[in-house]
Parts: structure tokens; sequence; C-alpha cells
């Protein structure tokens, strides 16, 4: 039984209206459980799904399924937010949304996040999600297999970071549920380190239901002159996802991109042919020489401790700098990479 002003869905879930093509009128004659299906329309390209959904799936999910989505889940736009948020607050000192390494097995690994507290301490984060929650019902189903036995990458993860000897913190994200997942925050050990109660939890929430892509697009349109390497330090995304979004955006009629005409729009303003890279261990004043960004980035692993320096990792470090040159630390030496840059 529906009683608006009391049950419906614009009184207990007003996020959920934006999927009603009749919004609030129509949304107030279901309720956020009800398995009664309609068409939803997409908040972001204003596209109408080419099946139906009931609302308690919509409310489940907290999303629709559209390929104008920019494909980062829900716990990981809120733990990228939260590190946002904690960074500009001055609760830690640095995070990265990317970081890789190559186990003990030779498989390269890539953590969600990682950052340095105030006493130095670094530590990553995994938002266990995903496929995390189809293992946990398979084992609810079959008792007398061995959770580890399932959760074998996930121990490969962690035998990794006591190996690299940072510590790691790891998020039930089972229920891609904002409350859900902010109650295991406050219960896990990242409430020992960062004061959650500092973080606006409204600012998570709007940050999670917005869409990057959507946004990204909207920003091209704003400034068809900026190069995807651009908007990628605007948005603190790696240049191969702001292309990525871009496309996509282009076959949904969201913004005009060309990267052929881009690319020598760039060779035409381009400064400098090459840049170089030096690279010297200050501990240790051993030093090497790249022909390339990518040539130092396919070694970097080999020169930098088992450090697998990525190219959004490097785009990220030198936008914070007006210099050519940034410091790194790995948890056996310091280095200093510089660029050096060819004239044409």
């Amino acid at each position: 039984m529906i009683a608006k002003g009391i049950n419906d869905i614009p009184t207990t879930a007003p996020w959920m209206v934006k999927f009603f093509p009749g919004g609030k009128e129509e949304a107030s004659n279901y309720t956020k459980a009800s398995s009664k299906e309609f068409t939803p329309i997409c908040p972001d390209c204003g596209r109408l799904l080419d099946h139906k959904m009931t609302p308690h799936k919509i409310y489940s999910r907290h999303k629709i399924p559209c390929p104008c989505h920019d494909g980062i889940s829900m716990p990981n736009k809120m733990i990228r937010n939260i590190m946002e948020q904690s960074l500009r607050l001055g609760m830690i000192t640095f995070y990265d949304k990317e970081y890789v390494a190559h186990d003990k097995t030779g498989v390269r690994r890539k953590f969600d996040i990682i950052f340095t507290a105030l006493d130095g301490a670094q530590y990553f984060v995994e938002m266990d999600g995903g496929y995390h929650g189809e293992i946990i019902k398979k084992h609810r189903k079959t008792p007398t297999v061995i959770p580890e036995s399932l959760f074998v990458h996930d121990l490969l993860k962690d035998e990794l970071a006591e190996t690299l000897n940072i510590k790691m913190i790891r998020i039930d994200c089972y229920r891609s549920e904002i409350e859900y997942i902010k109650k295991n925050l406050y219960n896990s050990e990242l409430s020992n380190v960062i004061d959650l109660d500092k973080i606006d939890w409204m600012e998570v929430e709007d940050f999670c239901f917005n869409n990057l892509m959507r946004k990204v697009c909207d920003y091209k349109n704003q400034n068809p002159n900026k190069f995807a390497s651009e908007i990628a330090e605007v948005f603190n995304l790696e240049t191969q996802t702001i292309r990525k979004y871009l496309k996509r955006g282009v076959r949904l009629n969201l913004c005009e991109y060309e990267p052929e005409n881009e690319a020598k729009r760039a060779n035409t303003t381009r400064k400098f042919r090459s840049i170089r890279v030096y690279v010297k261990n200050i501990d240790t004043n051993q030093e090497w020489f790249f022909d390339s960004l990518k040539s130092f980035r396919d070694s970097s692993e080999k020169v930098l401790d088992g450090v697998k320096m990525t190219k959004g990792m490097l785009e990220k470090r030198f936008s914070k700098t007006d210099e050519d040159h940034i410091f790194f630390e790995t948890n056996k030496h310091r280095f200093l990479i510089k660029k050096i840059r060819s004239n044409n």
C-alpha cells in the first residue's frame, strides 16, 4: 500500500526521482521496495533504458546500466573523495588512486588507494566489493570450501603489502550502499588514522552519484582547446581515461572530440620534440638516463626498488610542481627524477 508523503519514493528515497521520466509525480506511485517495473531514464544523458527495471533493483544498486556511465564503482568513488577531503584537511600528506607492483608470482597487482599518514606510515586501502560478494555467496552455499582458497588474489596482495612494508586496510563493500560502507569504514583501522567525523559525508554522497564522464564532456565543451592530458590534471584522472570518456561522449552526442586533430594540434604547439629522463638514487649516487618518459616507465620497476611508475603517477606528481624535477621515496631509497627537454 502506497501512502504518499509517508512511504512513497519522493519521501523515503528522493534521490531516485531522477530515474523516473515523469519525475516526482510518477515516482510517487512507487515505494523504494516495489517490484513493479517501469522504464527508467538516465539522469546524465536523458536516454530511456531499452528494458524495464524495478525500483527495488535501482535502490539496491544506486544506479541504472547506461552506456554513458564512467565505470568507476561507488565504493572506489567513496574512498577517493574521502582521501581528497583528508588531504585538504591536513589529515594525510599524500594519496594516489593507483599503485602497481608485482607479487612473488610475477603477476602485476594494482591497489585501490595508497596514502601516507601524518606520522609517515604508508597504507593501502582495498575496497572489497564486486567479486568478493559473489565469493561470499558461493561460500555460504558450500561451507566446506575454505574461504582463503577463494581469496587467493587478496592473499597475494596482502603478502606483497607486507613485503613493501605498507600496511593493508580492507573495507567490506559487499553491499554497495553508502551507510553500509560508512559503518565498515568507522569499524576499520582507517578510523584510527583519519578522523572520519571531520569528513563531509554529504560531499562523499554527491561525488558518488555524480557522473564523471558527463562532467568531463561538459568541461571539454566549455574548453574545446584543452588537451586530454590537461583535462586529466583537472579531474585527477589518467589521460587514457579522459580519452575513453571523450570518445564515449562523442558516440552519445555529449561532446565533440577528434583524437587525430588533437594529435596534429599537439605536434604544432609542442615546444620540445622529446623529453628525456634523468634518475638518481640519492642514497647510492647511482644514475640512469632514459630517452623518453615511456622508456623510463617501462624500466622504473628495476630502478625504483620494484615500484612500477605508471603514466598517471608521473603526471600527478609533476602536476603538483612548477619544477622540472620531483623527489620519489621507496621503503629503501630516495630518488631524484628529472625531465630533460630536447629542443626542436
